[in-house]
């Protein structure tokens, strides 16, 4: 299930590479957001299942650790890499 409500695109700064925005800002209206929500909320993946699989293969990096578990729960402050995407987690406005 996608938590629409539980996030919202703050702003993508400027930061760039190669011509492509790479940095991104995501808030979170909740305490927490679970890796496999946020990864399906920001549309950084195309389904849950894709998720599953880009985080078993070790291809998601959160604070810079490689991380295995798609629940692990997401807080404000927290950063996100898959591939050369990045995004960070802050308390929506």
């Amino acid at each position: 299930m996608r938590n629409h409500f539980a996030i919202s695109r703050l702003h993508a700064l400027t930061k760039e590479k190669n011509g492509y925005a790479i940095w991104h800002l995501y808030g979170i209206r909740t305490a927490y957001i679970k890796l496999d929500s946020f990864l399906k909320a920001v549309n950084a993946v195309t389904s849950g299942g894709e998720a599953k699989l880009r985080i078993a293969d070790g291809q998601v990096r959160v604070n810079g650790t490689v991380e295995f578990r798609r629940g692990r729960k997401l807080y404000p402050g927290d950063g996100v890499k898959l591939a050369d995407q990045e995004f960070n987690v802050e308390r929506a406005a």
